[in-house]
């Protein structure tokens, strides 16, 4: 008689799953009878990672708000296991690992992800900055704090994932157009109360060619957002033509980009504008341009000299100074200016002593900063570790391999740019366009500002290159009659 043996069978997964969780409650269960809250704040970041696994694009859309609104993007900052984190840093991880855990399993989500492959470079080029910089005697902390804001840029794997279809892009086009439209609102009421409707980094004087002045200055996170919303709204009036309510969203955006009062993104945004009218597909209607030109230029000659003799209050005669001063031969005797000078002199001087690892990141390069010690009344020098050029920071911090990632950014966008506004049908090969230039306007504005490691900016170079890559399902453009009609027969099927 033979003895048949029974296989055992395998455990089910939701069974070890459930093991694994009572084992971690139990663990932090205990650790937070003894007082401690870090338990708390493990068991709210799972739940996190949870809802954002669960809902990733609506976890998108929460950091984008979270980030990029008129407030401080710094929301509900907390320490846990000694690393401090906030809201929008947290949910971006975990976005972060979504989009891991989809490269993993899915083909589809691999494909859709291959634009972000210049931002994982970078961040490789800031982890081998951070050695050395760590290698070099730079602060750990700091360098943590670096790298973290480095790691922001992974976002663009799980955008990429989440918005890869055309509905999922008129959709962000639609959530970003409204966030712009609410957050320029804000600003605009804030100014008109007199702050108080909180909006990060207010002013209440504007230094322009060494005279200072009193203006009510709003530089809000929500600029980058409204930079792509910019752009999207001007590709829609290209398309569509005019209506009242894109003609009360122009309106609220101009005022809301006045109140900035910074010329370093008003001449990109320019530049963008222009390019786009002249790059962006399908039919042009020459009386619309003569119109809106004619109409463009009568506001200003009216406007322009009233409020330069500060008849609309002394911000609108602060912004009229500031546009007047761009190109200005006295530009050269701003004391910003000059302190830029300096930055960029002392920056390719250490460049040129380490010009394939750079310095390191959160070392010093050079540049010193004039600080005041209220204790003593005096002022002293300290180390500089940043620089308003952001892209020299980025070769000081990651060497040759983090400019590369930049140089490489830029090819890829122009190449997909041209292809889209080849292949793609006007809508969604403008949709293209627009991310592309929004990433053109951000590069150059992050030639004068700090912005490649400043969160809300990063998340607008992540919006933008989602946008410039064309969605999985993006509709060809149908060839005219002429050029059907010029196809030779016997190529025909």
């Amino acid at each position: 008689m033979s003895v048949v043996l029974q296989v055992p069978r395998p455990i089910p997964w939701w069974r070890l799953a459930v093991a694994g969780i009572a084992l971690l409650t139990f663990v932090l269960v205990r650790w937070a009878a003894h007082g401690n809250t870090t338990p708390a704040l493990l068991v709210g970041a799972l739940l996190l990672l949870a809802a954002v696994f669960r809902w990733p694009r609506v976890a998108a859309y929460a950091v984008v708000v979270v980030t990029c609104f008129v407030t401080s993007p710094y929301v509900h900052p907390v320490q846990i296991l000694g690393i401090r984190t906030d809201f929008g840093e947290a949910a971006a991880y975990a976005l972060v690992g979504w989009g891991a855990a989809m490269l993993i399993v899915h083909a589809e989500a691999r494909r859709a992800a291959r634009a972000s492959a210049p931002f994982v470079l970078l961040v490789i080029a800031a982890a081998i900055g951070s050695i050395v910089g760590l290698d070099r005697g730079a602060d750990h902390s700091i360098v943590l704090g670096f790298f973290k804001d480095y790691l922001v840029y992974l976002l663009a794997v799980p955008m990429l994932i989440a918005f890869r279809t055309r509905g999922a892009r008129e959709q962000l086009e639609t959530v970003l157009l409204r966030l712009a439209d609410v957050g320029c609102i804000w600003v605009i009421l804030s100014a008109i109360t007199g702050g108080r409707l909180h909006v990060s980094s207010p002013a209440i004087a504007v230094e322009t060619l060494g005279e200072l002045v009193p203006a009510q200055r709003f530089r809000p996170p929500l600029l980058f957002v409204l930079l792509i919303a910019t752009l999207l709204l001007a590709g829609r009036v290209g398309r569509r033509g005019w209506s009242p309510w894109r003609l009360t969203e122009s309106a609220l955006f101009l005022v809301t980009w006045l109140l900035s009062l910074t010329r370093s993104y008003w001449v990109p945004l320019v530049l963008a504008l222009v390019l786009l009218t002249v790059m962006r597909p399908g039919r042009r209607d020459p009386l619309r341009a003569v119109r809106a030109t004619a109409v463009l230029a009568m506001v200003l000659l009216v406007t322009l000299p009233l409020a330069a003799n500060g008849l609309f209050g002394p911000t609108t005669k602060a912004a009229v100074d500031r546009v007047t001063s761009i190109g200005s031969s006295k530009l050269a005797t701003d004391p910003s200016y000059l302190d830029r000078v300096d930055e960029t002199r002392d920056g390719l001087h250490a460049i040129e002593a380490h010009p394939i690892t750079g310095v390191g990141v959160a070392n010093p390069y050079g540049a010193k900063r004039l600080r005041y010690d209220p204790v003593t009344n005096s002022t002293y020098f300290e180390d500089r570790l940043w620089s308003h050029d952001s892209p020299m920071l980025v070769y000081l911090q990651t060497g040759v391999l983090g400019i590369a990632a930049l140089i490489w950014l830029a090819v890829a966008t122009v190449r997909r740019s041209v292809r889209a506004r080849i292949d793609l049908d006007e809508e969604d090969a403008t949709r293209c366009l627009v991310g592309a230039l929004s990433l053109l306007a951000l590069g150059l504005m992050s030639l004068a500002n700090t912005h490649l490691l400043f969160r809300p900016a990063i998340l607008g170079a992540v919006v933008a290159l989602v946008l410039s890559v064309p969605a999985i399902d993006a509709r060809r453009r149908q060839p005219s009659l002429a050029e059907a009609g010029s196809v030779d027969p016997a190529t025909r099927r």
